[in-house]
């Protein structure tokens, strides 16, 4: 008889094989936790013995879990080198503020990468990284008359008998414009942004029939992973090393007071996992995982500067136009002398071309007189003359002229001449554009860890050895982010400088996590220029302009550089790291060291 008995479905049991050190707390008792604003990594790991589909040929299966916790970025976090504070002469809140300031990720790299245990790796003996979930989320914003949509794509993982693929599904959210936007995936809407990104259920199990009526079972397996509502995008699989990138999710409005450095653009925090299946010979032993996490971060505050647009040539106009006002006179003693008024001659009002205006920046505020021809009477009986532009396309003259009282005195004939500067009304009503400055910090956290099969059970390294509870500060790397874009609509905003800030924000990542020569160095975040300009800023007006060769105990090393002979305090300090050691020639630990002498001293100045 058929066995009428199904295979239940089987949830994965993971191992933890590895977790970021600084994240354990092996001190019980002391009422004391490991630092809770740095992004830390996890990896699990489990290799099925059973259920196994035919055809693997000599392959074995393992299922990799990377857990990431991303969060912000605190200078003052724990205990770790480089966080004390080295300036006593300032306000210690003028210091702490600094130190305790809260930088948001707006960027995450992932890189992971899996190699032969036991054997070193070659091209032909490297595991490979079938598949992987989540493979994409994306945000997209088609606008409508009435409202808004998101499109969003979503993925469930589903590892099937095959243990080898991974299956994904689109979703839709809709928001209300106007009035409400449909119902959408099964969701209802009501002015808010409504989801399922938390922890999603994932699960395969087949039952099928075949001709000859016999029940046969197959069954796969579960596990659940947790996701953050990211734009997120993952690439190589087939290699032994797949990459994914977490962006902000835009559009959306942060719902706290922060204020962050572009519109739209949420903050990432969470925990985001990440689960592989890679591929490897039967005979290879186990594996070797190596993970490392690269963040980006921006202040809570960010700067902006607007700019007037560049005009062209073409963009200005300069047009003159004439008034001719007569007042009749007198014969004898003023009898029947005349007063007129200005304003009531037709040549009084001046109306600038369509598409122009006046260009209030101009000389005399967009208009000036050039030329009076009048008569000696016109100029003397002239009364509360003026002309100006009362609105952005007329310019009128206003005033009182008195004909002459006696014959001999001549006409009072009034004539003048002025020029109007226009400016092209499509490059006056433009909004300035907008630049924006601002320093972008990047932490990156690394964990690598090999372990062998033993009987498919994943045997991982010794984990008796003591952690310390002193591990040193993060390093960053420090890069600057400068846009432009134009002031206008909040749509075209959001647009364009949007996709400009995470291409911004995508680039920097890839180049500092590559280690490349175009990379900015590793530092403490005292050592960065950002800590530096706003120390400054604390001290106000200071006198940083001594020589630096005069000032007391300079090491000696720096009095025998040429190229620092002629410079000031305020020429060192004025620099950003990057300049100061291509001027001077200096390594990156002396162009350090140098600029925290001298700002040592500057600070010790200006307190005194």
């Amino acid at each position: 008889m058929p066995d009428e008995r199904a295979t239940p479905e089987l949830s994965i049991p993971w191992k933890v094989i590895a977790v970021s050190p600084d994240m354990m707390d092996v001190r019980y008792g002391n009422r004391t936790y490991p630092y809770i604003w740095r992004s830390s990594l996890a990896i699990s790991v489990f290799e099925p013995r059973d259920n196994l589909p035919d055809g693997l040929c000599d392959q074995k299966i393992a299922f990799l879990k990377v857990t990431c916790s991303i969060t912000g970025y605190q200078p003052l976090e724990g205990q770790g080198s480089g966080t004390e504070v080295r300036f006593p002469n300032l306000p210690i809140e003028q210091v702490t503020r600094l130190l305790t300031e809260y930088w948001g990720c707006y960027g995450v790299l992932l890189n992971v990468a899996v190699f032969p245990q036991g054997t070193p790796p070659e091209l032909g003996n490297l595991p490979h990284i079938l598949d992987f979930l989540p493979k994409n989320r994306e945000l997209a914003r088609p606008v409508t008359s009435t409202g808004e949509v998101l499109t969003a794509s979503t993925s469930s993982l589903k590892l099937n008998s095959s243990l080898t693929t991974t299956e994904k599904n689109e979703t839709q959210i809709g928001i209300k414009g106007g009035y409400a936007a449909g119902d959408a995936g099964g969701w209802n809407v009501e002015g808010n942004i409504q989801h399922t990104w938390g922890t999603t259920r994932e699960a395969r199990s087949e039952t099928g029939i075949d001709s000859g009526g016999e029940r046969r079972t197959t069954a796969g397996y579960s596990t659940s992973i947790d996701h953050l509502y990211t734009l997120l995008t993952g690439y190589h699989p087939g290699t032994n090393r797949a990459a994914f990138f977490l962006l902000p999710r835009p559009f959306t409005e942060q719902p706290t007071d922060r204020l962050s450095f572009a519109p739209g653009l949420r903050m990432i925090e969470g925990v985001q996992e990440f689960v592989l299946i890679v591929s490897r010979p039967s005979n290879m032993p186990g594996l070797c995982i190596e993970v490392s996490l690269d963040t980006g971060h921006f202040p809570t505050r960010v700067e902006y500067a607007e700019q007037a647009q560049e005009l062209r040539e073409q963009d200005r106009r300069r047009v003159e136009f004439s008034l001719v006002v007569f007042a009749a006179g007198s014969v004898v003693g003023g009898v029947g002398t005349q007063t007129v008024r200005l304003e009531d001659s037709p040549s009084a009002t001046f109306r600038t071309p369509d598409g122009w205006r006046i260009d209030s920046e101009a000389a005399g505020q967009g208009v000036e007189e050039i030329e009076d021809t009048s008569t000696v009477v016109a100029r003397n009986n002239l009364q509360a003359y003026q002309f100006r532009a009362v609105d952005s396309r007329t310019v009128r003259i206003t005033g009182l002229l008195r004909g002459r009282d006696w014959v001999w005195d001549g006409e009072a004939t009034l004539r003048k001449r002025y020029r109007a500067h226009l400016l092209r009304e499509e490059v006056a009503t433009a909004a300035p554009s907008r630049n924006i400055s601002t320093t972008m910090l990047s932490t990156s956290r690394n964990l690598k860890v090999c372990y062998l099969s033993r009987d498919n059970c994943p045997e991982p390294p010794d984990e008796t050895q003591i952690i310390s509870p002193n591990i040193p500060a993060p390093l960053v790397r420090e890069n600057n982010i400068t846009i432009q874009y134009p002031g206008e609509s909040e749509r075209a905003i959001l647009g364009g400088l949007t996709g400009d800030i995470m291409r911004k924000i995508q680039a920097t990542l890839v180049t500092n996590a590559s280690g490349s020569e175009y990379a900015p160095p590793p530092l403490l975040f005292t050592d960065t220029d950002y800590f530096k300009d706003n120390i400054l800023k604390t001290l106000g007006k200071v006198q940083k302009h001594s020589a630096l060769m005069t000032i007391p105990a300079l090491p000696e090393k720096y009095k025998r550089i040429k190229s620092l002979e002629q410079l000031s305090a305020n020429e060192v300090l004025g620099k950003n790291l990057t300049t100061l050691r291509t001027d001077t020639g200096l390594s990156t630990e002396d162009a350090i060291e140098l600029r925290q002498f001298v700002l040592k001293f500057v600070v010790q100045a200006s307190t005194k």
